[in-house]
């Protein structure tokens, strides 16, 4: 119960203390072509709603579905890493966002649909950071999740990383991110994960 409530209050703290960072007066963009091709040649409404869900109703998934999962199996040495790994990659990652501010596609690329404010406006106010692009912690999260489920079965490993593949192609149809961003998160992901198993002594 105490690891879960850490949890909890570990990703309510990363919603709300981004919000606090200075409108930045130049944000970075990039290319964000990929993007643009993404929607010009398989846009559609299901397309949309499919993408939206993911992105959206995927990524609480990752996080709290990993932590339950680690805890029905008992693995508390693995939730604890786990979290630590979490605390540490949301931590770098909003220190990016002040130092680094990167306009998403949706914002930053001319041409590119904000499909999710059309049809899931409201989850727009639950973006911890506006111009926190770069990286993804969508794409770093997702990551960790499969590192730390790949000790019990390839079943789960593999829909862990069905889930994160989906939720990457997901947040650059949407515009919310550029390739650079989900290839960062992996960085935000892989060196956490390594610091803290090696710290703790236990390498998963």
């Amino acid at each position: 119960m105490k690891l879960s409530l850490l949890l909890v209050l570990a990703t309510l703290t990363y919603l709300g203390f981004p919000k606090l960072l200075p409108e930045a007066s130049t944000p970075s963009a990039f290319g964000g072509e990929e993007v643009l091709f993404l929607q010009r040649n398989l846009s559609s409404q299901a397309m949309d709603w499919f993408t939206v869900i993911v992105y959206t109703v995927g990524y609480v998934v990752v996080i709290y579905g990993t932590g339950g999962f680690l805890l029905w199996k008992r693995d508390y040495n693995g939730f604890t890493n786990f979290l630590l790994v979490f605390v540490l990659s949301q931590t770098l990652g909003v220190i990016t966002w002040a130092l680094y501010p990167v306009a998403p596609p949706r914002i930053g690329v001319e041409g590119v649909m904000p499909i999710r404010g059309s049809l899931l406006g409201f989850t727009l106010s639950f973006d911890p950071y506006i111009y926190g692009a770069f990286p993804s912690l969508h794409a770093a999260n997702g990551l960790t999740a499969a590192l730390f489920v790949r000790r019990h079965g390839k079943k789960v490993t593999t829909a862990w990383l069905c889930l994160w593949a989906l939720s990457i192609f997901s947040m650059i149809y949407l515009g919310e991110h550029y390739w650079q961003d989900a290839l960062a998160g992996c960085f935000y992901s892989i060196g956490p994960y390594l610091l803290v198993t090696r710290v703790v002594g236990k390498r998963l």
